[in-house]
């Protein structure tokens, strides 16, 4: 059994790293930094047996660099850097990334005062499963933890302000939440996750910009703030995405938004004004989709390949601007019934299935007026069956009542 070796006192150590988990034969060694520029030597003096590696006092970027290429050498597995400070309290780019997927760092422990966490800093990192960041840290520069596939969690301080592009990109997260405090978040910020399951975003922005959360394709669970306004290109393109409570604010979905995904019936909320090319491409479990009276301009694409879609209700009353060469869907067009003409001599809406009129009921879903059989709803908008339903309910919207 190895014996635990002490370079401080004991004291030191048990001061130095709370956050460390040690095995009883770990190999530990402490090292305390008067000033910068002296780790390289340190760690050449202390040889290369530690398990784990607790650093105090003033680092450089020269110092980062020595402690990078000790850790990815041997066999450390974790790193206690909480009380060391750094110029700028700013991590260093490339602090221990590019050091590949063999580097056996599983744990680390940033500065307690951590503003800046710089570009790169844990890139390629395949073994790392833990980072504990600071409540300090402000801003996650771009690519910090990319391809960090054992990755399955990282808690995001409530504290931070900036998120760079693809900070987590084709790494292994299951489940991530941007807090509200975040004021900028740039493209591709877990573009291919392929774990990522659950995404949470709170960010006071206006967009989800190109790329966001796109190939991850197991990604079920979205949340949205309302505020946004738009959802930029590929956003969340080929995953596993099913339902959504659409921003209410949102105006804009842009190319190849939702592409690929498995969404059964859409209902836009009501500010939505544009639909750009692709936007719902190729979800071939869409069956109905309702596009708001706010709509002005759709691309046909948007439905390009929605090969099992039903029904489209358009709610504006002058035929929304359509772009582009591809053919209308094989579907029932549903639109007011004083737009019936308009739709049926417009570009690309004549081309539908068949176009009919409908009549707002307040109750989500279609009531058609060429139909005999007008569905009922109980109070709370569930179609129910006249025999089987005691209460009141809602045809054409309008109540009746039932004491059966």
């Amino acid at each position: 059994m190895k014996r635990t070796k002490i370079l401080l006192s004991m004291m030191a150590v048990l001061t130095l790293m709370p956050s460390i988990k040690v095995a009883a034969d770990d190999v530990v060694k402490v090292f305390s930094l008067e000033e910068s520029g002296k780790l390289a030597a340190m760690l050449a003096e202390a040889g290369d047996d530690a398990d784990s590696v607790v650093v105090s006092g003033r680092m450089n970027a020269d110092d980062m660099s020595a402690l990078k290429a000790y850790c990815a050498n041997g066999h450390v597995h974790g790193v206690d850097i909480s009380e060391v400070s750094f110029p700028g309290d700013s991590l260093p780019n490339i602090a221990f990334g590019y050091t590949g997927k063999d580097n056996p760092v599983e744990n680390i422990t940033l500065p307690k005062q951590l503003r800046v966490i710089g570009h790169y800093a844990f890139y390629n990192m395949g073994n790392l499963k833990h980072v504990e960041i600071p409540k300090t840290v402000e801003t996650i520069d771009y690519f910090a933890f990319a391809c960090c596939t054992s990755l399955r969690q990282v808690e995001l301080p409530e504290g931070l302000k900036e998120m760079s592009s693809a900070i987590f990109s084709n790494s292994g997260l299951e489940e991530l939440t941007i807090p509200a405090c975040v004021k900028e978040m740039s493209h591709s910020i877990c573009a291919g996750c392929l774990n990522l399951k659950q995404l949470t975003i709170l960010a006071d922005v206006d967009e989800i910009r190109i790329d966001f959360a796109s190939l991850c394709m197991n990604l079920e669970s979205l949340t949205l703030p309302d505020h946004i306004k738009k959802i930029e290109s590929r956003a969340f393109s080929s995953t596993s995405l099913s339902t959504l409570t659409w921003p209410s604010a949102l105006e804009t979905i842009d190319d190849e938004a939702f592409s690929g995904c498995k969404f059964e019936n859409i209902v836009l909320p009501s500010r939505v004004t544009a639909i750009e090319k692709g936007a719902f491409a190729y979800n071939e479990q869409l069956k109905t989709i309702t596009l708001p009276a706010s709509l002005l301009t759709i691309e046909q694409s948007a439905l390009q390949g929605c090969t099992h879609l039903e029904s489209a209700v358009c709610e504006s009353p002058v035929p929304p601007t359509t772009m582009g060469q591809e053919a209308a869907p094989q579907a029932i067009l549903y639109v007011p019934e004083v737009a019936v003409d308009a739709y049926r001599a417009a570009p690309w809406w004549k081309d539908f299935k068949e176009i009919r009129a409908y009549v707002p009921s307040g109750i989500d879903g279609i009531v058609d007026k060429n139909s005999g059989q007008h569905p009922l709803y109980s109070i709370d908008g569930i179609k129910v069956s006249s025999t089987g339903h005691r209460g009141i309910m809602i045809r054409d919207g309008k109540k009746y009542t039932s004491r059966q």
